[in-house]
């Protein structure tokens, strides 16, 4: 693989990054350990042409599954716990969930997500407000994450 930096040849294997940060919404995402092709000259790129897509649908699947209140309404959005209870519309307390992630089996690194999240006033369970918000800011951090990884910019 050639750097999209300088042409040059990068090296085979890859290397993992010093933790790398990117923000969106209520989304703090932290990525330790990503692993990255790094060329001679110390430019940084994604393992392969499919990694990022690959992380993206993961990340967002993994915030997917975090208890979350389900959404009504087409303008004037409600949210609601499984109890019944409408949950507060700003987050009252912020979590840190850590996920190991791995690329084709063998890359490893560890995701950190700090999370906004609310608490039922109905039965007192810790959710996010929406699954599909924070999924939508998984994405978007990702951006950060590019940037923050000194990643090449594609299109």
């Amino acid at each position: 693989m050639r750097c999209p930096h300088c042409r040059t040849q990068m090296d085979a294997t890859p290397k993992p990054l010093a933790p790398v940060r990117g923000e969106h919404g209520d989304l703090k995402l932290v990525l330790e350990g990503l692993p990255a092709r790094v060329c001679p000259h110390g430019h940084h790129a994604p393992v392969d042409a499919d990694f990022m897509f690959w992380l993206i649908q993961e990340l967002k699947e993994r915030a997917g599954k975090l208890p979350a209140a389900a959404e009504s309404g087409m303008v004037f959005k409600k949210r609601h716990c499984a109890c019944g209870s409408e949950v507060p519309a700003k987050a009252d307390h912020r979590e840190i969930v850590r996920e190991r992630v791995a690329y084709e089996g063998g890359l490893a690194f560890e995701a950190v997500f700090e999370f906004a999240m609310v608490r039922c006033p109905g039965c007192g369970k810790t959710q996010l407000r929406s699954a599909k918000e924070a999924q939508r800011d998984v994405a978007h951090s990702l951006a950060g994450v590019t940037d923050a990884a000194r990643f090449p910019h594609s299109g």
